[in-house]
């Protein structure tokens, strides 16, 4: 039985090919099998008026195309005019075209050191300003304590004067005057403390209050424990059980955010040493952590870049980052980028704890370059990024400062790769997206030495970035020391500038690492496909002189390397991350949108799996509160 000619049109044939398949399936099909070919052997289609023959012989040679007005029965072996699929219209997978067609311009990095010396200037405003802020918090207090019938009017009054005038801490101060009226009001001479309290305070200015927040706050509190009483009929909605009140914290950051914005308060803030320096990171760092919608991100912005300066400076970090019980400690054979690697337990979570070496220096020293690199660190939330739990120091004879992160049994990519036939695409843009998110940051964040055994692969099968930002302290200091003239890097994933840095370190303050990554990141795709490094047959400086001079490896021809996928886009895609003129390889942003593309055109899904518990890091709070030796929002 004969199909009618005006039947729907289910099957096609591959003029290139002469392979029949459903209409919706050619396009997918001339990408990746005709993409390359010349204009001259353009790859046509023609209809199949049978629905139901998706496997019948290569037809006869396709008669020529006819005019817009022939009849149908002339024209029936011709395209259609709806399943037209001239190549100008099909989305490319082609990457040196798809880049041209989606051009990105990265923002300038913004990187630690610009922090850290204040070469940054941030320009951006709040939503709420600081002093609207501030204002709102005592107008709250001031209605919370008119509305209170426990106190006349006169003593009202009075607390509500004290609180407009309070420089800090303004709830505190008037849940410890109304204690002392109700709940001690035989010990008169306890109130005329705090007056003299608030009065000195008030001829100060803020900076000297916030310097001393600490002092302060253990007046206040010290005010109440001499008033020893055993029933309260204060006002309850002054107080917290155990941490400062939420509207002391709000008026707290609000005071950091504003003496932020000024250079004067600014320098004095980050010049502060010792013990008030301590106590100052602690308390920004508790303030920075807080899941908290009181105060803006564009306050929690304004806490990191100080604790980055003033951690640079005194050489102290926030003590939260300090960790210091691991349990059942073991050595591994294991080897990191920073040394050597025992597994371990905390708070019942299998950790790693990866050695860093001070390469000639104290681990005092170390500690002050790296530790506004932790602060950073800590902050670090990806999917496709290892989470850092802290700073472990280890004494088994010699003082050892060690980095602990979750410790990922299926190992670093390499090894998975080798026990597995996972597909490369997923784990590609697993990757890409980590170091999207970390170039994106600010401080921006670069990896520094990216290959195959710092990326580890979760239980779930996602690949995730280790021991980012760590090369780049080392390389940092190498700046200030003429006898340290090595870049901390891997042979076989170096860029070129990073190699012609190695011989003149000082190029490194002008060089965006972020290319330097995306070359690293082209050498790792090559890896997967091959399952060898770059020139692996090559000693590293062979290696070094064949990338200086722009010579790469040659395209893998083997089977293998296309059932992993190595296609003509995917190699066409390595040769730009690799590409000799970082100015011409691709952002990370670029990676992560055409692998995207790239897999949905292939009908494969972009969603990864959700991150494991490892990545949830609200254990931690039980750490600091056990583990540190201050609170800075305590009121114990």
């Amino acid at each position: 039985m004969s199909v009618s000619r005006f039947a729907p049109i289910r099957s096609m044939e591959c003029l290139q090919c002469h392979k029949v398949m459903p209409r919706w399936e050619l396009p997918h099909h001339i990408r990746e099998k005709h993409v390359f070919i010349s204009d001259s052997r353009a790859p046509r289609a023609r209809n199949l008026g049978r629905r139901d023959d998706l496997h019948r012989p290569p037809a006869s040679p396709p008669s020529p195309k006819v005019n817009s007005t022939s009849t149908p029965s002339e024209s029936s072996n011709t395209l259609s005019t709806e399943s037209d699929l001239s190549l100008s219209t099909i989305p490319t997978t082609q990457f040196s075209v798809w880049q041209q067609q989606n051009p990105v311009r990265p923002p300038a990095p913004t990187t630690i050191d610009d922090i850290a010396l204040s070469r940054n200037h941030r320009t951006d405003s709040p939503h709420t300003s600081t002093q609207h802020l501030r204002n709102s918090v005592r107008f709250q207090v001031q209605d919370l304590v008119d509305e209170f019938e426990g106190l006349d009017a006169a003593a009202r009054q009075v607390c509500i004067k004290g609180v407009r005038c309070m420089p800090i801490f303004p709830t505190l101060y008037a849940h410890v005057f109304t204690h002392l009226n109700l709940c001690a009001s035989d010990k008169p001479n306890l109130l005329i403390d705090l007056e003299n309290m608030r009065r000195e305070w008030i001829s100060r200015d803020k900076m000297w209050c916030l310097v001393n927040f600490k002092a302060i706050k253990d007046a206040l509190s010290g005010l109440m424990s001499q008033a020893q009483v055993k029933l309260h009929i204060c006002n309850r909605s002054l107080t917290s059980q155990s941490r400062l009140h939420a509207l002391d914290i709000q008026d707290t950051g609000a005071l950091i955010a504003s003496c932020s914005t000024d250079s004067h308060a600014t320098s004095q803030l980050v010049t502060l040493k010792d013990d008030k320096a301590q106590s100052m990171l602690d308390l920004l760092q508790t303030l920075l952590v807080m899941k908290s919608d009181q105060l803006e991100e564009w306050y929690k912005c304004r806490f990191l870049d100080t604790i980055i300066r003033l951690s640079r400076r005194s050489g102290h970090f926030p003590q939260s980052l300090q960790l210091r019980r691991i349990e059942n400690l073991e050595p591994t054979s294991l080897r990191g980028g920073s040394g050597v690697i025992s597994k371990g337990e905390l708070l019942g979570r299998l950790v790693a704890v990866k050695e860093i070496q001070a390469v000639g220096r104290t681990t005092e020293q170390f500690l002050k370059d790296f530790s506004n690199e932790a602060v950073v660190w800590c902050h670090i939330q990806h999917d496709c990024c290892l989470p850092f739990y802290g700073v472990f120091h280890l004494n088994d004879g010699a003082p050892k400062t060690c980095l602990v992160s979750p410790w990922m049994k299926n190992g670093h990519l390499n090894a998975y790769l080798q026990r597995t036939d996972a597909d490369r695409a997923p784990l590609i843009l697993d990757i890409a997206r980590g170091l999207e998110y970390l170039h994106g940051m600010q401080p921006t964040i670069v990896h520094g030495d990216l290959k195959g055994a710092n990326i580890l692969v979760s239980s779930s099968g996602r690949a995730c970035l280790a021991d980012f930002g760590l090369a780049t302290t080392q390389d940092s200091q190498a700046q200030l020391q003429t006898n340290i003239i090595s870049v901390a890097g891997t042979p076989s994933f170096m860029a070129p500038e990073l190699l012609e840095a190695r011989a003149n370190p000082r190029l490194l303050s002008a060089l965006d690492r972020r290319p330097c990554d995306i070359f690293a990141f082209g050498c790792i795709c090559y890896e997967m496909y091959d399952g060898l490094r770059p020139f692996w047959d090559l000693s590293p400086q062979a290696v070094d002189t064949n990338f200086m001079k722009g010579s790469r490896p040659s395209r893998p021809t083997n089977n293998v390397c296309l059932q992993r996928g190595l296609d003509d886009d995917m190699w066409d895609f390595i040769q730009n991350l690799w590409h000799q003129d970082p100015k011409l390889r691709a952002t990370a942003s670029q990676v992560s949108l055409w692998m995207s593309h790239k897999m949905h055109m292939a009908g494969k899904s972009t969603d990864r799996p959700p991150a494991e518990m490892e990545w949830d890091l609200d254990f931690l709070t039980e750490c600091i509160a056990e583990l540190t030796d201050f609170d800075p929002l305590s009121l114990s």
